[in-house]
């Protein structure tokens, strides 16, 4: 396992770079930053680190985030890199990086690496203090925070009755994993209904995936076919993935997609190109469940490609920023 560690002199060196509030980023930085995190949102750290890394270093606090974030899932424990570059953006406010230096992170715990100088008790008071305020002013996000550390129900209940589409769609799916009681199942499949749905009319590209199934199963094909075309065309990978095998199929009833073998195409060779986690699938499709395209079709596949990157948004997984767990 891979430990990188800053020296002291390192860390004290760059801590002297920081101001309280980082000064605003040129386009140039915003552009890298971007571009930073549209590679983390499609599992490619490796790509990301250097461009988060030079933005951090200019005081970005999201930028300081995300590379922390990326330098603690590759070495799978917190080290005293990430948790100086959490340090970073916790101290410009960053809750969920505070949340990240309150864990209770038993790998470093077991290897007897765990960051120096950092008091877990005094950034999980800082983290739940700051959410309380907000909630108290009916911030959604800051309920959804709280959840995430407390494992108390209701504070998602809250947030998502506030309006935060996260928040709304992760209630949805804690009720179809059996979270809440519930007198009758059929009560319990409304609920999920419901704020999946809530958090689809918002725009949040997994729930409108997820609801995209729930009216293909009640047979509104149509408002299905709408919201899986919305949520591939927001550039979440499952949708797309999703939307290209359909319409490699003739006769689709579940979501009324006629079929489009360029199309069909164009998309899982979007997934290939970019490398996402479900590539395999779509390299799997286009060997063997496909026909063989001629040429003028695969030049219209290409043409179709590049056009669809150049109008819809990065392909991304959508991970929460919180989506690695670590708090508990």
């Amino acid at each position: 396992m891979k430990n990188k560690i800053f020296s002291l002199l390192l860390l004290s060196c760059l801590s002297l770079s920081f101001a309280a509030t980082a000064a605003p980023l040129t386009p140039e930085q915003q552009q890298i930053k971007q571009q930073g995190i549209n590679y983390y949102m499609i599992q490619h750290c490796e790509l990301a680190e250097p461009l988060l890394k030079q933005v951090a270093e200019a005081g970005d606090k999201d930028s300081q985030y995300y590379y922390a974030d990326c330098r603690y899932q590759k070495d799978q424990m917190l080290t005293d890199e990430s948790a100086y570059w959490y340090q970073q953006a916790a101290e410009q406010g960053d809750i969920y990086a505070m949340m990240r230096l309150s864990g209770n992170d038993r790998w470093c715990k077991t290897f007897n690496q765990c960051p120096k100088n950092i008091d877990t008790a005094v950034w999980r008071n800082k983290a739940k203090q700051q959410a309380l305020a907000k909630a108290k002013q009916g911030d959604g996000e800051a309920m959804l925070q709280l959840y995430l550390m407390t494992d108390d129900l209701s504070w998602l209940e809250k947030g998502a009755a506030a309006g935060d589409p996260v928040a709304q769609y992760t209630l949805g799916r804690k009720y179809h994993d059996r979270a809440g009681d519930f007198a009758a199942p059929e009560l319990r499949e409304a609920a999920v209904t419901k704020w999946i749905k809530a958090s689809a009319e918002q725009g949040y590209p997994k729930a409108m995936f997820e609801y995209a199934y729930i009216l293909s199963e009640q047979g509104k094909a149509a408002e299905a076919q709408q919201y899986l075309i919305k949520s591939a065309n927001s550039g979440y990978i499952r949708a797309i993935l999703t939307y290209a095998i359909i319409l490699n199929k003739e006769n689709d009833k579940s979501f009324n997609i006629k079929k489009d073998l360029v199309k069909s195409y164009a998309l899982f060779s979007l997934l290939v190109a970019n490398k996402t986690i479900n590539r395999l699938q779509a390299e799997n499709s286009i060997k063997n469940r496909m026909p063989p395209l001629s040429k003028e079709q695969l030049d219209q596949a290409k043409a179709y490609a590049e056009q669809w990157q150049k109008e819809h948004p990065p392909l991304s997984e959508y991970y929460t920023k919180y989506h690695y767990p670590a708090f508990h």
